[in-house]
């Protein structure tokens, strides 16, 4: 069963599926580092790991019960990750003159305009591993439909020199 619906009535909504607690979560479903998930730029396939690493040990702190001051700053770290993740990638964009740059920094900007939300609903009780399900849904998304298109760009007009 799905544990979300991805958005329910716009913007900020979300939605259980169904009463799932956070013991019936796999910390496998958390982790997304495989083949798959590399787009063949080697700047950008270190950033995904670093932020997987990030929010993997995010989700060990909260099933761990880890106090919430330091899943906020665990939070916190991660949110500047992927910040300075999108902004080398737009500065790739930029480099290489990507087609696509507008349509893809107005998903950055999306993001991070939701991650101020998803930390609220996080500091509420909403659901911490559901938030980091979320954001972990978003990047597989985000990674497999805008960055490996960019990647594939990247490779054919590498720029050597």
């Amino acid at each position: 069963a799905a544990m979300y619906q991805c958005k329910k009535n716009g913007k900020n909504n979300y939605m259980f599926s169904g009463d799932i607690s956070s013991a019936e979560t796999n910390e496998a479903d958390l982790i997304f580092s495989d083949e798959l998930h590399k787009v063949g730029v080697q700047e950008i396939d270190e950033q995904h790991q670093v932020i997987v690493n990030a929010l993997s040990n995010l989700s060990a702190a909260i099933k761990n019960n880890i106090d919430e001051k330091e899943i906020t700053l665990l939070f916190d770290e991660l949110g500047r990750l992927i910040s300075s993740h999108f902004l080398s990638e737009e500065n790739l964009m930029k480099r290489y003159a990507y087609p696509g740059l507008e349509s893809h920094k107005a998903e950055h900007e999306y993001f991070l305009a939701e991650i101020p939300n998803v930390k609220m609903k996080v500091s509420k009780g909403f659901g911490e591993l559901f938030m980091v399900r979320l954001i972990r849904h978003y990047l597989m998304h985000h990674i497999l439909k805008e960055d490996k298109q960019l990647g594939e760009f990247i490779r054919q007009n590498d720029i050597k020199g």
